[in-house]
């Protein structure tokens, strides 16, 4: 439960303070944890050992990221535009599609009013989480991720580059997910 509650703190300071990602690829030290690949940003995250991968879309209005930490923990979260005032949300609905291709419909736990998020629990997999990294990880040109009635899609072309040194600094275990 407590690393819930601080993952989801951290989440949410990720929320407001999460800067776009430049159209190329950043320069910079080969051992830096601050990186850009296109819309595609990597860097360390609020606490030791934690790093984030964060992904802005084609027209600037969504983003989601994936964060990790030294305890081997992996979260994807999904900042829900106008969703701010509801109350009492404990979860909602997520629809992801890679390449245009099958519909999943997932159900991600809201924090705060405004971000769903999926993430492990006690070291055990959260199948929500396979299902998207799957999704994400197979995507060739355009992952979209929708709800209510927005849609925002992310350009995959930059992923690749920006998923190695994500899970270089993660570590393989958590990262990596097979494809079914």
């Amino acid at each position: 439960m407590i690393k819930s509650l601080v993952a989801g703190t951290i989440l949410l300071a990720i929320a407001g303070t999460t800067a776009c990602a430049d159209p190329q690829i950043t320069p910079t030290d080969a051992n830096s944890d601050n990186v850009s690949f296109d819309n595609w940003q990597v860097r360390q995250g609020l606490i030791d050992h934690s790093y984030l991968l964060i992904a802005e879309s084609r027209d600037h209005t969504g983003r989601f990221w994936l964060s990790c930490d030294g305890n081997g923990s992996l979260n994807v979260a999904v900042p829900l535009n106008g969703k701010y005032g509801r109350d009492r949300l404990r979860s909602f609905p997520v629809t992801i599609r890679s390449d245009q291709r099958k519909r999943e419909e997932l159900d991600f736990l809201v924090f705060e009013n405004f971000v769903a998020v999926a993430m492990d629990y006690d070291g055990g997999q959260n199948p929500k989480l396979e299902v998207f990294l799957n999704a994400l990880q197979t995507a060739k040109q355009t992952f979209t991720i929708s709800y209510d009635d927005n849609v925002f899609e992310f350009d995959v072309s930059g992923l690749p580059a920006a998923h190695a040194r994500f899970k270089q600094l993660c570590g393989p275990r958590r990262t990596q997910v097979s494809v079914r």
